[in-house]
This record gives structure tokens, C-alpha cells and sequence, in this order.
């Protein structure tokens, strides 16, 4: 009997204790999305007003920013910045702009450092102007991903384009490629690595065309060392030499047809910001890239044998059978082995680099 009536009074309090703790559960997660939602359109509006005062402070310092119709979207597993049409810029000497037809950042609530912007569809176009040659670049799309450390400085960025276009003004054919892959790593002061990598590069000009048109990949690291101070470019390059400033190639490769060539060194600037420095080329293939110049007419079959010559008394081979070969740059001249290749410009007239400070 005793048995019978614990038995029957459990029966009657299970489905109570059941339904208050189906009650707890939904008040606890109603109030957790009443919460989250509070946070989500809480930190949304603070990023646009965040943005708006951004967009404001750098028009004040003399660049032009413009998001058309921006709006945050997203929630709840997002946050997306949109924008119609993105232009950044300068304003007074227009020497850097930057144009997306259609722009989006997103950033995810559990990883806020990391941002995901696209310029999908419609394309992005980068332009710089120098002294007196206006650079261009055109993308049908672009991918980049920001690391934003503690400060939220951009310490790493990872950047796709899907078919960019390079336009020189003054060059007459364009330069284009499949696509081009950059990764940045850096610091505030200007110290860190540069590397890019693109695949299937044409041309319309004429030595490429006569070769078959096409190089097959073309990549490059590249890691600065030495501080930047903030200036014009002939004193922020001078102060950079003084500061030990040095470039370190690495990882560096040209893939034309049979032609595989490495480079890997270190570079400086002289006192006249000339190039100063010892790098190496690693050949594979070169004598039978000197035979498709013969071939193609570019270079006569007496001067084909000479080059073979030459490469065979300036470089060694490895256990590989590549061929290196020494390349130094000092007192404003390039040499090949023993042989002088010619004069070297100073950077500032070499690259046109316009005063983006």
C-alpha cells in the first residue's frame, strides 16, 4: 500500500515539476534573445555612428570619403556595413583613390577583429597619380579579410581580384592577369611584409606577344624593416635609410613557359636614395628561353650564343642544375656577375610614388 501511494504521488508532481522547468528554460531563453537583440541594434547603431564620425574626422584631414546610403545589416549572426558606392581618396592634390561600385564589410559578433570586405559584381578601381604617370588599376571583384589587433590597427590583410586591369598612362598596352592574391602583415610604424602572387598575366605589348602572350605566375615577398616617419617622400625615404631601413626579397618567382627564375636578397638605399644592395638569380630553363628569343626574331641567333656564353662565365651551377647568378646594386649601378648592366635611377624617379602621408 505504502508502495502504491508513493508511486501515486510522484505521478501527480512529475508533470508540474515538468512544466515549471519548461517555463524556466523559455524565460531564460526569451530574455537571453531580448538581450542579445538589445546588444545587436545597440552596437549596430554605434557602428554607424562610428563610421559617420570616421567619414567626417577624415574629411577634416583633407581626404574625401563617401558611403552612399550605408546602412547595417545583418542580424542576427552578423554585422554588415553596405554601401551602395564607396569612394575613398585625397582631396587636395587627388593622388590616391579608391572606388567600389558596391561596397560590404561584415564582422561576426563572437569574432569582432576580423572583417570580411567584398566589392562584389561591379568592380573596384585603385588609381594613383605620381610626377607625371597616373597609375590604374581596375578588379571585376575584390576580397579582403582585416586582422585588427587590440588598437584595432590593420596588422594583416589577405586581398583577392578576381581579372584586375593595370593602366599606365604614357604605356600603350595594359597589363592583366587571371588573378592577384596580396597578404600585408604590419605595424603602425610601417615595418612588415608585402607579398603578392598573381597567375595567367597578358599583355598586348609586343615582346610578351612574340613570346606567347602569356606568364604563367609571378610572385613576390617582400619584408621592410625600419621605421617610417611621416613627411615627403624624398625625407620619409631619407629618414627610413638613416633608420637602418632595409628590403628582404624572398620567395620571389617569375614562371614563363619553361623559364623558372628566383630572386632572394637584401636592398637598401645609398645616400643619393639609389638602390643598394646583393641579390641572386636562380635559373632554370634560361638557355632554352635564350632559344625562344632567337626563334621568335627578338634577339640574332650571334647574339643568342653570346648570351649563352656569358650566363655559362657569370653564373654557377647548383646540385639541381639551376643556374645562379650574383646581382649587386651600389654606386648607382647594376651589375650582372662581373659585367655593368647599366645605371640605377633614384627611387623617388623610379616609382613616381605620390605624397600619400
Amino acid at each position: 500500500m505504502a508502495e502504491y501511494a508513493t508511486a501515486a504521488f510522484e505521478d501527480r508532481r512529475r508533470p508540474r515539476t515538468k512544466l515549471w522547468a519548461g517555463l524556466a528554460i523559455a524565460f531564460f531563453v526569451i530574455l537571453a534573445a531580448g538581450l542579445y537583440t538589445a546588444f545587436w541594434f545597440d552596437t549596430a547603431g554605434r557602428l554607424k555612428d562610428g563610421t559617420i564620425k570616421w567619414t567626417a574626422a577624415q574629411r577634416k584631414a583633407g581626404n574625401f570619403v563617401v558611403f552612399n546610403d550605408l546602412q547595417i545589416t545583418g542580424f542576427p549572426l552578423s554585422f554588415t556595413l553596405t554601401s551602395e558606392q564607396a569612394v575613398l581618396g585625397r582631396t587636395g592634390d587627388r593622388t590616391f583613390s579608391w572606388r567600389a561600385e558596391e561596397f560590404r564589410a561584415t564582422a561576426r559578433p563572437w569574432s569582432p577583429r576580423r572583417v570580411t570586405i567584398t566589392a562584389p559584381d561591379n568592380g573596384v578601381t585603385y588609381s594613383a597619380r605620381g610626377n607625371s604617370r597616373n597609375v590604374e588599376m581596375n578588379a571585376a571583384s575584390l576580397h579582403l579579410i582585416v586582422h585588427l589587433d587590440e588598437q584595432n590597427w590593420p596588422g594583416a590583410a589577405e586581398a583577392r581580384f578576381e581579372r584586375p586591369i593595370l593602366r599606365i598612362l604614357g604605356v600603350r598596352d595594359d597589363t592583366a592577369a587571371a588573378a592577384l592574391d596580396v597578404r600585408l602583415t604590419g605595424t603602425p610604424d610601417g615595418q612588415g611584409t608585402v607579398a603578392f602572387e598573381a597567375v595567367d598575366i597578358t599583355s598586348g605589348q609586343d615582346l610578351l606577344q612574340r613570346l606567347g602572350g602569356t606568364v604563367d605566375r609571378l610572385k613576390a615577398a617582400v619584408d621592410i624593416n625600419g621605421a617610417w616617419t611621416p613627411g615627403p617622400v624624398d625625407r620619409q625615404l631619407d629618414a627610413w635609410r638613416l633608420n637602418g631601413g632595409t628590403v628582404d626579397l624572398h620567395d620571389t618567382r617569375l614562371e614563363f613557359g619553361s623559364l623558372v627564375a628566383d630572386i632572394e636578397g637584401t636592398l637598401s638605399l645609398d645616400d643619393a636614395l639609389r638602390p643598394h644592395g646583393a641579390l641572386t638569380a636562380t635559373f632554370l630553363g634560361l638557355t632554352e628561353f635564350i632559344d625562344r628569343l632567337q626563334q621568335s626574331e627578338i634577339i640574332r641567333p650571334r647574339d643568342a650564343a653570346a648570351a649563352k656564353i656569358s650566363i655559362n662565365l657569370l653564373g654557377e651551377r647548383t646540385e639541381s642544375g639551376r643556374l645562379r647568378i650574383p646581382v649587386t646594386a651600389q654606386f648607382g649601378r647594376l651589375s650582372v656577375g662581373p659585367l655593368n648592366a647599366g645605371a640605377l635611377p633614384r627611387l623617388p624617379e623610379l616609382l613616381e610614388i605620390p605624397n600619400l602621408q
